[in-house]
């Protein structure tokens, strides 16, 4: 299969499957009227405290196996964070595989500056 076509399934299958947790984890915490201990109201609040500074990978997990929609809400949401990373990825494999020197360099600095903004600027906000 080609780099090209690898890529472009890539944004579709993680856009779907991202949805479909979203969808699965929303319908869960309404039903449940609760998700990790919070309330579906403390959640829909625009003001709440809850965010994703507040709630870790183990607690993610967690919920994920005691099936709490704010788990698989935040799951859908990293698996979205994460596709046009896998994305950026996939084309620089595909420039190197082409030779493409230039390109390749700048798709390197396009991941560089995604992973800085990702895991370095929050932790100075």
């Amino acid at each position: 299969m080609k780099i090209e076509f690898l890529t472009a399934y890539t944004l579709r299958i993680g856009v779907f499957l991202s949805l479909l947790l979203i969808s699965l984890g929303i319908v869960s915490a309404f039903l449940s009227n609760s998700t990790l201990g919070y309330s579906v109201d403390l959640l829909a609040d625009p003001h709440s405290l809850v965010n994703t500074e507040t709630i870790n990978y183990n607690l993610i997990y967690n919920g994920l196996t005691k099936f709490e929609g704010l788990s698989f809400m935040l799951l859908g949401l990293m698996i979205l964070i994460a596709t046009p990373i896998i994305r950026v990825i996939l084309s620089i494999i595909a420039f190197a595989q082409e030779g493409d020197r230039l390109y390749l360099a700048i798709t390197c600095m396009v991941l560089t500056i995604i992973l800085i903004t990702i895991f370095l600027v929050p932790s100075y906000a």
